[in-house]
């Protein structure tokens, strides 16, 4: 009796936490929205340095964190304490190819954003927003942009949704998120003087 017992614990325990992780594995992913665009903004509060060190240590990140900081930053008043500029990322999608799922195929996707980063005595905030796929279609040489959100909201209407699409916001979601923390740990690392 006690073995049977501890049998139906130990499946009801297994039921529940399979029913758990299938309820997180088919969870939608849900992108940080402001009038109904994709929107981002973390402020760092309590930083040790004035604007103008804040104000060179955001400069110097954006140089370090992206390729070419020339073509990257597009407004930078050190007055106001303001930078704005564009960026983009990439990551890989991997699927199956084919209606039996043989091979698998990796896409690589881009998408650009506009960052803004403001900085006060002892404060700073960053902001990311404008989301933009980015794709050259097989048959043209021309760069095409499609703001993120028209697909993410028919992928929110959807009651069945694929895989594929998760992955593809969680990476986004994912990049955007790594951006602004890379930010806060920068300027928690860097906004002193050099030492050489």
């Amino acid at each position: 009796m006690k073995n049977l017992l501890a049998l139906l614990v130990l499946v009801l325990i297994s039921g529940a936490s399979f029913s758990q992780k299938k309820e997180k594995d088919t969870a939608k992913v849900h992108l940080n929205l402001k009038d109904n665009r994709v929107f981002y903004v973390k402020v760092i509060d309590s930083l040790p340095y004035k604007k103008h060190r804040l104000f060179n240590a955001s400069l110097k990140w954006m140089a370090e964190r992206f390729n070419d900081p020339k073509e990257v930053i597009q407004l930078k008043d050190k007055e106001a304490g303001i930078i704005t500029g564009s960026g983009n990322f990439q990551y890989a999608i991997t699927g199956s190819i084919g209606q039996s799922g043989g091979g698998y195929l990796i896409d690589i996707k881009t998408v650009s954003f506009i960052i803004d980063i403001a900085v006060k005595d002892y404060k700073s905030r960053i902001r990311l927003y404008q989301f933009e796929d980015q794709y050259t279609p097989s048959n043209s040489d021309d760069l095409h942009k499609t703001p993120i959100e028209e697909d993410y909201f028919r992928y929110l209407s959807e009651n069945r949704f694929s895989t594929e699409d998760t992955k593809y916001y969680q990476a986004i979601d994912d990049h955007i998120n790594s951006i602004s923390k890379f930010y806060k740990s920068y300027l928690k690392k860097k906004s002193g003087k050099d030492d050489f």
